[in-house]
């Protein structure tokens, strides 16, 4: 824009916010005074800036000590990502542009509702167990414990349910719950606890397999080393079931007070922690 000697009326053009003594470095020399629609004044000569930021599409009243030919306001804002949690965090940004990467998460992390305990190998993706066992709906089997779950289903195969790797227990826990399995003592299988599960804003929880329920044990569960971050019984009957069936009447479970994996007849009642997959 072309400056006239005094009193201009200017737009401030950029799409971001800049610093009124930073906007008008070019003129400094001949700026008597910028006036904005609020009386704040940024006057050169006194190194003071009543303004602060030039604002977008904001208008601004610009008193010049002579002419001056084709100004405009620098667009030098470097664009990044502003927050410092964020792993591609850039301290020279100075307006943030929407780039901001999540930090991976890591085991241990309390995060997507629960606790990390298994990462795969592109880092972006994995497990997290719950924060607490399911106890709602429980029901007492023929041995166990009041607070726990019977796994359902004796007496017959569950077609699907055998399921042991990392990444297979969501489809167990759908198989159980869509063969309608049912417990001696009446109430709800550890599978349809664990389907009915909401928490932390989250709804998509499931019965882990064997697999799973062995690497959140190791990780988050290990008393030996420990590491039973994730708040495990290790001494009332400190069995959990998994979603693996195992033969007819019995299913897989874990002992985390020893770390032993074994089988138990499905309708005794254990405990349940229930997972997702992020």
């Amino acid at each position: 824009m072309d400056l006239l000697q005094g009193w201009n009326i200017i737009g401030f053009t950029s799409n971001y916010p800049q610093d009124a003594e930073e906007g008008t470095a070019e003129i400094r020399d001949i700026i008597s005074i910028l006036k904005d629609n609020n009386a704040d004044v940024y006057l050169p000569e006194y190194n003071f800036n009543g303004i602060g930021d030039l604002l977008p599409g904001h208008g601004y009243q610009l008193k010049t000590l002579q002419t001056y030919q084709s100004f405009s306001f620098p667009n030098n804002i470097q664009l990044g990502c502003t927050n410092p949690t964020s792993s591609n965090f850039d301290e020279n940004a100075l307006v943030d542009n929407g780039s901001c990467e999540a930090t991976p998460s890591q085991i241990g992390d309390l995060a997507h509702g629960g606790i990390v305990f298994y990462i795969d190998e592109g880092g972006e993706h994995g497990l997290v167990a719950a924060l607490e066992d399911i106890t709602e709906g429980s029901n007492q089997g023929t041995y166990g414990i009041p607070e726990g779950f019977e796994w359902g289903c004796t007496y017959q195969i569950v077609n699907g349910a055998d399921g042991q790797s990392i990444g297979t227990g969501y489809q167990n826990t759908l198989d159980i719950v869509a063969q309608n399995c049912q417990t001696h003592q009446g109430g709800i299988t550890a599978a349809q606890a664990c389907l009915s599960y909401e928490t932390e804003g989250f709804t998509d929880w499931y019965l882990p397999s064997i697999d799973e329920l062995n690497e959140m044990h190791s990780v988050i569960g290990n008393v030996e080393l420990q590491a039973n971050i994730g708040g495990f019984e290790t001494d009332d009957h400190p069995y959990y079931w998994s979603s693996t069936e195992y033969i007819t009447n019995y299913a897989w479970l874990i002992n985390f007070s020893i770390g032993y994996s074994g089988t138990n007849v499905k309708y005794n009642s254990f405990r349940v922690r229930a997972v997702r997959s992020f």
